[in-house]
């Protein structure tokens, strides 16, 4: 049980940083990177799509969680 609520954590941590990266990129400083063309966009594309698969392996580290609970009662 101890395994899935750590899984769980790191998967729900991983979703609140990429959730606050995407929030605050518009006042990043990305130095160079900014002369890149569409930089912020991609980035946020990119950390959007981080947000699904980390609230996919959060959903499923709850449905372990609780299907281990079932099968303990």
């Amino acid at each position: 049980m101890d395994f899935y609520c750590l899984k769980g954590k790191s998967h729900a941590t991983d979703l609140v940083n990429s959730f606050l990266s995407q929030r605050y990129m518009p006042a990043m400083e990305l130095g160079v990177l900014s002369d890149m063309p569409n930089i912020r966009k991609k980035a946020c594309m990119k950390l959007l799509k981080q947000q699904g698969l980390h609230g996919s392996k959060l959903l499923s580290a709850y449905k372990d969680m609780v299907c281990i609970l079932n099968m303990c009662y």
